[in-house]
Protein backbone atom coordinates (compact mmCIF):
# COMPACT_ATOMS: atom_id res chain seq x y z
CA UNK A 1 0.00 0.00 0.00
CA UNK A 2 2.98 2.15 0.30
CA UNK A 3 3.60 2.58 -3.49
CA UNK A 4 0.16 3.86 -3.81
CA UNK A 5 0.13 6.07 -0.67
CA UNK A 6 3.33 7.66 -2.78
CA UNK A 7 1.32 7.96 -5.90
CA UNK A 8 -1.56 9.85 -4.46
CA UNK A 9 1.28 12.20 -2.51
CA UNK A 10 3.18 12.90 -5.49
CA UNK A 11 0.39 13.67 -7.75
CA UNK A 12 -2.36 15.90 -5.92
CA UNK A 13 -4.34 16.27 -9.71
CA UNK A 14 -4.41 12.26 -9.67
CA UNK A 15 -5.84 12.56 -5.66
CA UNK A 16 -8.36 14.56 -6.52
CA UNK A 17 -9.28 12.25 -9.64
CA UNK A 18 -9.00 9.25 -7.55
CA UNK A 19 -11.33 10.89 -4.41
CA UNK A 20 -13.98 12.43 -6.44
CA UNK A 21 -14.87 8.71 -8.01
CA UNK A 22 -14.51 7.08 -4.79
CA UNK A 23 -17.04 9.33 -3.49
CA UNK A 24 -19.09 9.03 -6.43
CA UNK A 25 -19.05 5.12 -6.52
CA UNK A 26 -19.74 4.46 -3.30
CA UNK A 27 -22.92 6.49 -3.70
CA UNK A 28 -23.52 4.72 -7.16
CA UNK A 29 -23.99 1.40 -5.51
CA UNK A 30 -26.23 2.81 -3.12
CA UNK A 31 -29.01 3.62 -5.60
CA UNK A 32 -28.11 0.52 -7.89
CA UNK A 33 -29.30 -1.94 -4.94
CA UNK A 34 -32.28 0.33 -4.90
CA UNK A 35 -33.09 0.57 -8.35
CA UNK A 36 -32.61 -3.47 -8.74
CA UNK A 37 -34.80 -4.11 -5.63
CA UNK A 38 -37.91 -1.94 -7.35
CA UNK A 39 -37.88 -3.37 -10.68
CA UNK A 40 -37.76 -6.40 -8.87
CA UNK A 41 -40.45 -6.57 -6.49
CA UNK A 42 -42.53 -3.57 -7.90
CA UNK A 43 -46.47 -5.09 -9.28
CA UNK A 44 -44.90 -5.12 -12.62
CA UNK A 45 -41.85 -6.11 -12.03
CA UNK A 46 -39.95 -9.20 -11.89
CA UNK A 47 -37.10 -10.70 -13.81
CA UNK A 48 -37.18 -9.08 -16.70
CA UNK A 49 -37.88 -6.04 -15.12
CA UNK A 50 -34.54 -6.74 -13.66
CA UNK A 51 -32.51 -7.09 -16.46
CA UNK A 52 -34.28 -3.78 -18.05
CA UNK A 53 -33.21 -1.86 -15.32
CA UNK A 54 -29.36 -3.20 -15.54
CA UNK A 55 -30.21 -2.19 -19.62
CA UNK A 56 -31.24 0.81 -18.45
CA UNK A 57 -27.93 1.80 -16.60
CA UNK A 58 -26.12 0.26 -18.66
CA UNK A 59 -27.34 0.27 -22.80
CA UNK A 60 -27.40 4.11 -23.04
CA UNK A 61 -24.38 5.04 -21.85
CA UNK A 62 -22.80 2.19 -24.63
CA UNK A 63 -24.58 4.01 -27.35
CA UNK A 64 -24.00 7.33 -26.11
CA UNK A 65 -19.77 6.12 -25.58
CA UNK A 66 -18.25 7.11 -28.62
CA UNK A 67 -19.90 10.68 -28.49
CA UNK A 68 -18.33 10.54 -24.99
CA UNK A 69 -15.47 9.87 -26.26
CA UNK A 70 -15.08 12.56 -28.54
CA UNK A 71 -15.87 14.83 -26.25
CA UNK A 72 -13.17 13.65 -23.85
CA UNK A 73 -10.67 14.22 -26.59
CA UNK A 74 -11.46 17.80 -27.99
CA UNK A 75 -12.35 19.39 -24.40
CA UNK A 76 -11.02 20.49 -21.39
CA UNK A 77 -11.62 17.21 -19.41
CA UNK A 78 -11.88 18.93 -16.17
CA UNK A 79 -14.78 20.64 -17.71
CA UNK A 80 -16.24 17.86 -18.88
CA UNK A 81 -15.83 15.93 -15.70
CA UNK A 82 -17.38 19.06 -13.49
CA UNK A 83 -20.45 19.18 -15.78
CA UNK A 84 -20.66 15.34 -15.88
CA UNK A 85 -21.13 15.47 -12.12
CA UNK A 86 -23.61 18.01 -11.76
CA UNK A 87 -26.15 16.88 -14.35
CA UNK A 88 -25.79 13.35 -12.75
CA UNK A 89 -26.41 15.04 -9.73
CA UNK A 90 -29.52 16.55 -10.90
CA UNK A 91 -30.93 13.45 -12.59
CA UNK A 92 -30.73 11.29 -9.50
CA UNK A 93 -32.79 13.42 -7.50
CA UNK A 94 -35.55 13.07 -10.23
CA UNK A 95 -34.83 9.68 -9.75
CA UNK A 96 -35.67 10.22 -6.14
CA UNK A 97 -39.45 11.98 -7.00
CA UNK A 98 -39.92 8.72 -9.33
CA UNK A 99 -39.13 6.33 -6.51
CA UNK A 100 -40.63 8.26 -4.33
CA UNK A 101 -44.14 8.30 -6.78
CA UNK A 102 -43.99 4.32 -7.27
CA UNK A 103 -43.26 5.19 -10.72
CA UNK A 104 -40.91 2.30 -12.13
CA UNK A 105 -40.97 3.70 -15.98
CA UNK A 106 -39.81 7.42 -15.46
CA UNK A 107 -37.59 6.00 -12.41
CA UNK A 108 -35.65 3.86 -15.65
CA UNK A 109 -35.77 6.81 -17.34
CA UNK A 110 -34.18 8.95 -15.43
CA UNK A 111 -31.76 6.44 -14.78
CA UNK A 112 -31.32 5.90 -18.98
CA UNK A 113 -30.55 9.29 -18.79
CA UNK A 114 -27.82 9.89 -16.31
CA UNK A 115 -25.88 6.44 -17.82
CA UNK A 116 -25.43 8.67 -21.49
CA UNK A 117 -24.61 11.64 -19.16
CA UNK A 118 -22.04 9.50 -17.13
CA UNK A 119 -20.49 8.72 -20.99
CA UNK A 120 -18.12 10.83 -20.86
CA UNK A 121 -17.07 10.25 -16.93
CA UNK A 122 -14.72 7.11 -17.63
CA UNK A 123 -13.44 8.17 -21.05
CA UNK A 124 -12.66 11.93 -19.61
CA UNK A 125 -10.79 10.36 -16.51
CA UNK A 126 -9.26 7.30 -18.42
CA UNK A 127 -8.03 9.88 -20.75
CA UNK A 128 -7.01 12.63 -18.54
CA UNK A 129 -5.00 9.73 -16.21
CA UNK A 130 -1.37 9.48 -18.78
CA UNK A 131 -1.63 13.68 -18.24
CA UNK A 132 -1.38 13.56 -15.14
CA UNK A 133 0.89 10.49 -13.90
CA UNK A 134 4.06 9.53 -15.37
CA UNK A 135 4.45 6.78 -17.76
CA UNK A 136 5.91 3.92 -15.42
CA UNK A 137 3.08 5.11 -13.04
CA UNK A 138 0.46 4.36 -15.13
CA UNK A 139 0.29 0.75 -14.02
CA UNK A 140 0.13 1.24 -10.77
CA UNK A 141 -2.18 4.27 -11.04
CA UNK A 142 -5.11 1.75 -12.61
CA UNK A 143 -3.97 -0.85 -10.20
CA UNK A 144 -5.30 1.83 -7.43
CA UNK A 145 -8.19 2.96 -9.28
CA UNK A 146 -9.09 -0.93 -9.81
CA UNK A 147 -9.12 -0.93 -5.93
CA UNK A 148 -10.70 1.63 -5.00
CA UNK A 149 -13.29 0.60 -7.65
CA UNK A 150 -13.37 -2.80 -5.31
CA UNK A 151 -13.84 -0.81 -1.89
CA UNK A 152 -16.13 1.11 -3.09
CA UNK A 153 -18.63 -1.61 -4.36
CA UNK A 154 -18.20 -3.29 -1.07
CA UNK A 155 -18.49 0.03 1.23
CA UNK A 156 -21.66 0.87 -0.91
CA UNK A 157 -23.45 -2.41 -1.52
CA UNK A 158 -23.22 -3.45 1.76
CA UNK A 159 -24.31 -0.41 3.26
CA UNK A 160 -26.64 0.18 0.42
CA UNK A 161 -28.38 -3.20 0.66
CA UNK A 162 -29.52 -2.39 4.43
CA UNK A 163 -30.09 1.40 3.71
CA UNK A 164 -32.22 0.03 0.94
CA UNK A 165 -34.26 -2.33 3.27
CA UNK A 166 -35.68 0.50 5.22
CA UNK A 167 -36.09 2.76 2.31
CA UNK A 168 -34.51 2.95 -1.68
CA UNK A 169 -35.38 6.62 -1.63
CA UNK A 170 -32.84 7.58 1.02
CA UNK A 171 -30.26 5.42 -1.43
CA UNK A 172 -30.92 7.60 -3.89
CA UNK A 173 -30.90 10.94 -1.74
CA UNK A 174 -27.41 9.87 -0.90
CA UNK A 175 -25.85 9.01 -4.34
CA UNK A 176 -27.66 12.61 -5.46
CA UNK A 177 -25.73 14.15 -2.52
CA UNK A 178 -22.07 12.16 -3.33
CA UNK A 179 -22.40 13.96 -6.95
CA UNK A 180 -22.03 17.54 -5.97
CA UNK A 181 -19.44 16.30 -3.50
CA UNK A 182 -17.50 14.66 -6.11
CA UNK A 183 -17.86 17.85 -8.31
CA UNK A 184 -16.76 20.26 -5.20
CA UNK A 185 -13.57 17.73 -5.38
CA UNK A 186 -13.00 18.15 -8.39
CA UNK A 187 -13.24 22.02 -8.76
CA UNK A 188 -9.56 21.89 -7.47
CA UNK A 189 -8.33 20.10 -11.11
CA UNK A 190 -5.65 22.23 -13.27
CA UNK A 191 -6.85 22.71 -16.61
CA UNK A 192 -7.02 18.88 -18.85
CA UNK A 193 -6.75 20.43 -22.48
CA UNK A 194 -6.91 18.41 -25.50
CA UNK A 195 -4.19 16.93 -27.32
CA UNK A 196 -3.26 17.43 -30.97
CA UNK A 197 -4.92 14.92 -33.53
CA UNK A 198 -4.74 14.14 -37.30
CA UNK A 199 -8.11 15.59 -38.79
CA UNK A 200 -10.43 13.63 -41.22
CA UNK A 201 -11.89 15.24 -44.51
CA UNK A 202 -14.94 16.02 -44.88
CA UNK A 203 -18.14 14.84 -42.60
CA UNK A 204 -19.80 16.24 -39.50
CA UNK A 205 -16.96 16.59 -36.54
CA UNK A 206 -18.28 13.96 -34.26
CA UNK A 207 -19.52 11.15 -36.23
CA UNK A 208 -15.92 11.72 -38.68
CA UNK A 209 -13.80 11.35 -35.83
CA UNK A 210 -15.62 8.42 -33.94
CA UNK A 211 -15.47 6.54 -37.03
CA UNK A 212 -11.47 7.69 -37.14
CA UNK A 213 -11.37 6.14 -33.83
CA UNK A 214 -13.35 3.67 -34.80
CA UNK A 215 -11.45 2.12 -37.56
CA UNK A 216 -8.07 2.85 -35.98
CA UNK A 217 -10.04 0.91 -32.79
CA UNK A 218 -10.37 -2.53 -35.09
CA UNK A 219 -6.91 -2.76 -36.23
CA UNK A 220 -5.20 -5.59 -34.87
CA UNK A 221 -2.90 -4.10 -32.91
CA UNK A 222 -5.72 -2.36 -30.95
CA UNK A 223 -8.86 -4.59 -30.82
CA UNK A 224 -7.02 -6.94 -28.77
CA UNK A 225 -6.87 -4.73 -26.08
CA UNK A 226 -10.26 -2.70 -26.44
CA UNK A 227 -12.87 -5.36 -27.42
CA UNK A 228 -11.54 -8.13 -25.57
CA UNK A 229 -13.70 -6.24 -22.76
CA UNK A 230 -16.94 -7.80 -24.24
CA UNK A 231 -16.39 -11.59 -23.87
CA UNK A 232 -15.91 -10.67 -19.85
CA UNK A 233 -18.85 -7.98 -19.65
CA UNK A 234 -21.38 -11.30 -21.30
CA UNK A 235 -20.76 -13.43 -18.98
CA UNK A 236 -20.83 -10.73 -16.09
CA UNK A 237 -24.09 -9.40 -17.09
CA UNK A 238 -25.25 -13.13 -16.67
CA UNK A 239 -23.76 -13.25 -13.29
CA UNK A 240 -24.88 -9.98 -12.35
CA UNK A 241 -28.76 -11.39 -12.87
CA UNK A 242 -28.07 -14.29 -10.77
CA UNK A 243 -26.22 -13.17 -8.06
CA UNK A 244 -29.75 -11.14 -7.30
CA UNK A 245 -31.88 -14.11 -7.73
CA UNK A 246 -29.09 -15.70 -5.42
CA UNK A 247 -30.16 -12.54 -2.70
CA UNK A 248 -33.73 -13.53 -2.90
CA UNK A 249 -33.68 -17.07 -3.30
CA UNK A 250 -31.07 -17.95 -0.26
CA UNK A 251 -32.12 -14.06 1.51
CA UNK A 252 -30.60 -13.73 4.99
CA UNK A 253 -32.55 -13.01 8.43
CA UNK A 254 -31.33 -8.93 6.95
CA UNK A 255 -33.43 -9.73 4.04
CA UNK A 256 -33.45 -9.91 0.20
CA UNK A 257 -31.36 -6.18 -0.10
CA UNK A 258 -29.09 -6.70 2.50
CA UNK A 259 -28.29 -10.19 1.08
CA UNK A 260 -27.53 -8.80 -2.41
CA UNK A 261 -25.95 -5.60 -1.25
CA UNK A 262 -23.61 -8.18 1.08
CA UNK A 263 -22.66 -10.43 -2.13
CA UNK A 264 -22.25 -7.45 -4.04
CA UNK A 265 -19.65 -6.40 -1.37
CA UNK A 266 -18.03 -9.58 -1.24
CA UNK A 267 -17.43 -9.63 -5.36
CA UNK A 268 -15.76 -6.52 -4.38
CA UNK A 269 -13.42 -8.13 -2.41
CA UNK A 270 -12.29 -10.08 -5.21
CA UNK A 271 -12.45 -6.68 -7.59
CA UNK A 272 -9.44 -6.02 -4.93
CA UNK A 273 -7.78 -9.06 -5.18
CA UNK A 274 -7.59 -8.96 -9.27
CA UNK A 275 -5.55 -5.86 -9.86
CA UNK A 276 -3.50 -6.70 -6.68
CA UNK A 277 -2.27 -10.11 -8.23
CA UNK A 278 -1.66 -8.64 -11.70
CA UNK A 279 0.68 -6.14 -10.71
CA UNK A 280 3.32 -8.91 -9.58
CA UNK A 281 3.39 -10.51 -13.42
CA UNK A 282 5.24 -8.99 -15.89
CA UNK A 283 6.38 -9.25 -19.64
CA UNK A 284 4.78 -11.80 -22.14
CA UNK A 285 3.06 -13.62 -18.71
CA UNK A 286 0.49 -10.47 -18.57
CA UNK A 287 -1.09 -12.53 -21.40
CA UNK A 288 -1.16 -15.72 -19.76
CA UNK A 289 -2.95 -13.83 -17.02
CA UNK A 290 -5.23 -12.04 -18.64
CA UNK A 291 -6.40 -15.34 -20.06
CA UNK A 292 -6.76 -17.17 -16.83
CA UNK A 293 -8.38 -13.56 -15.40
CA UNK A 294 -11.13 -14.13 -18.01
CA UNK A 295 -11.37 -17.70 -17.29
CA UNK A 296 -11.69 -16.66 -13.61
CA UNK A 297 -14.24 -14.60 -14.54
CA UNK A 298 -16.43 -17.10 -16.61
CA UNK A 299 -16.04 -20.16 -13.42
CA UNK A 300 -17.40 -17.63 -10.83
CA UNK A 301 -20.07 -15.88 -12.89
CA UNK A 302 -21.23 -19.36 -14.13
CA UNK A 303 -21.01 -20.65 -10.26
CA UNK A 304 -23.91 -18.18 -9.40
CA UNK A 305 -25.89 -19.93 -11.22
CA UNK A 306 -25.58 -23.65 -9.74
CA UNK A 307 -25.22 -21.63 -5.75
CA UNK A 308 -26.86 -23.82 -3.72
CA UNK A 309 -26.32 -22.19 -0.18
CA UNK A 310 -25.36 -18.44 -0.08
CA UNK A 311 -21.86 -19.64 1.32
CA UNK A 312 -21.27 -21.01 -2.28
CA UNK A 313 -22.37 -18.11 -3.85
CA UNK A 314 -19.85 -16.19 -1.88
CA UNK A 315 -17.14 -18.08 -3.14
CA UNK A 316 -18.10 -17.59 -7.11
CA UNK A 317 -18.77 -13.95 -6.39
CA UNK A 318 -14.96 -13.39 -5.39
CA UNK A 319 -13.43 -15.38 -8.36
CA UNK A 320 -16.15 -13.38 -10.44
CA UNK A 321 -14.13 -10.29 -8.89
CA UNK A 322 -10.88 -11.07 -9.00
CA UNK A 323 -10.74 -12.03 -12.19
CA UNK A 324 -12.99 -9.08 -13.24
CA UNK A 325 -10.34 -6.82 -11.80
CA UNK A 326 -7.01 -8.30 -13.17
CA UNK A 327 -8.57 -8.63 -16.28
CA UNK A 328 -9.91 -4.36 -16.57
CA UNK A 329 -5.94 -3.50 -15.23
CA UNK A 330 -3.88 -4.83 -17.63
CA UNK A 331 -6.78 -4.21 -21.15
CA UNK A 332 -7.12 -0.69 -19.85
CA UNK A 333 -2.99 -0.42 -19.39
CA UNK A 334 -2.50 -1.61 -22.70
CA UNK A 335 -4.92 1.06 -24.06
CA UNK A 336 -3.55 4.15 -22.04
CA UNK A 337 0.38 3.11 -23.38
CA UNK A 338 -0.74 3.01 -26.40
CA UNK A 339 1.23 5.61 -29.51
CA UNK A 340 -2.30 6.73 -30.58
CA UNK A 341 -2.65 9.57 -27.80
CA UNK A 342 -4.79 11.91 -29.16
CA UNK A 343 -7.46 8.58 -29.45
CA UNK A 344 -7.19 7.31 -25.89
CA UNK A 345 -10.84 9.19 -24.57
CA UNK A 346 -12.38 7.47 -27.83
CA UNK A 347 -9.98 3.99 -27.52
CA UNK A 348 -11.37 4.00 -23.80
CA UNK A 349 -15.07 4.39 -24.72
CA UNK A 350 -15.24 2.10 -27.62
CA UNK A 351 -14.10 -0.09 -24.53
CA UNK A 352 -16.71 0.93 -22.50
CA UNK A 353 -19.31 0.52 -25.08
CA UNK A 354 -18.40 -3.29 -25.82
CA UNK A 355 -18.17 -4.04 -22.14
CA UNK A 356 -21.48 -2.70 -21.65
CA UNK A 357 -23.96 -4.00 -24.18
CA UNK A 358 -22.04 -7.53 -23.75
CA UNK A 359 -23.10 -7.02 -19.92
CA UNK A 360 -26.81 -5.80 -21.08
CA UNK A 361 -26.58 -8.64 -23.54
CA UNK A 362 -25.65 -11.31 -20.94
CA UNK A 363 -28.08 -10.09 -18.71
CA UNK A 364 -30.86 -10.18 -20.95
CA UNK A 365 -29.70 -13.81 -22.67
CA UNK A 366 -30.04 -15.18 -18.88
CA UNK A 367 -33.63 -13.82 -18.69
CA UNK A 368 -34.90 -15.23 -21.98
CA UNK A 369 -33.30 -18.47 -21.32
CA UNK A 370 -34.89 -18.91 -17.88
CA UNK A 371 -38.00 -17.67 -19.60
CA UNK A 372 -38.16 -20.45 -22.25
CA UNK A 373 -37.46 -23.26 -19.50
CA UNK A 374 -33.93 -23.77 -19.28
CA UNK A 375 -32.66 -24.06 -16.38
CA UNK A 376 -30.24 -21.57 -14.47
CA UNK A 377 -26.99 -23.39 -14.80
CA UNK A 378 -27.54 -24.69 -18.42
CA UNK A 379 -28.14 -20.92 -19.43
CA UNK A 380 -25.25 -20.01 -17.87
CA UNK A 381 -23.41 -22.75 -19.12
CA UNK A 382 -23.95 -21.47 -22.94
CA UNK A 383 -23.30 -17.96 -21.97
CA UNK A 384 -20.15 -19.11 -20.35
CA UNK A 385 -18.79 -20.86 -23.36
CA UNK A 386 -19.86 -18.43 -25.60
CA UNK A 387 -17.86 -15.77 -23.88
CA UNK A 388 -14.42 -18.47 -23.85
CA UNK A 389 -14.55 -18.38 -27.58
CA UNK A 390 -15.27 -15.03 -28.06
CA UNK A 391 -12.14 -14.18 -25.95
CA UNK A 392 -10.02 -16.68 -27.54
CA UNK A 393 -11.04 -15.39 -31.22
CA UNK A 394 -10.37 -11.49 -30.34
CA UNK A 395 -7.46 -12.23 -28.18
CA UNK A 396 -4.90 -15.05 -29.75
CA UNK A 397 -5.21 -13.98 -33.99
CA UNK A 398 -3.01 -10.59 -33.57
CA UNK A 399 -0.41 -11.52 -31.11
CA UNK A 400 2.43 -11.42 -33.83
CA UNK A 401 1.22 -7.78 -34.63
CA UNK A 402 1.90 -6.30 -31.50
CA UNK A 403 5.77 -7.07 -31.03
CA UNK A 404 7.22 -5.55 -27.66
CA UNK A 405 3.52 -4.80 -26.84
CA UNK A 406 4.05 -6.82 -23.58
CA UNK A 407 6.92 -5.31 -22.45
CA UNK A 408 5.89 -2.03 -22.76
CA UNK A 409 3.10 -2.67 -20.24
CA UNK A 410 5.16 -4.34 -17.99
CA UNK A 411 7.48 -1.25 -17.64
CA UNK A 412 4.20 0.71 -16.98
Amino acid sequence: MRVYLELLTRRPAFLRMWSAELVSLIGDWFSLVAVSILSLDSPDGGVFALATSLAAHLLPQAFAAPLGGWVADRFDKRRVLLAGAYIEGALTLLMLGAAHLGTIGVLQLALCLRSMASAVREPAAGAALPTIVERDELRDANTLTGFTWSVALAIGMSIGGFVTASGPQFALAVDACTFLLSAAILFGLPKLPPSEEPRAEGGIAPVRDIVLAARAGWSPRMRRSIFTFAPVALVSGSGWLHLNLVGHVHALAAGAAATIGILQAIRGVGTALGPIASRRVSGSSLDRFADVGALVVVIGAVGLAFAPTFWFASIAAVLWGAGGGAVWVILTTEIQTSKDEAMRGRYIALAGLAFTASMTLGAWTAAALLQVGLSEGIGAVIIGAAACVSWLALRRPSLETAPGRSATVAGS
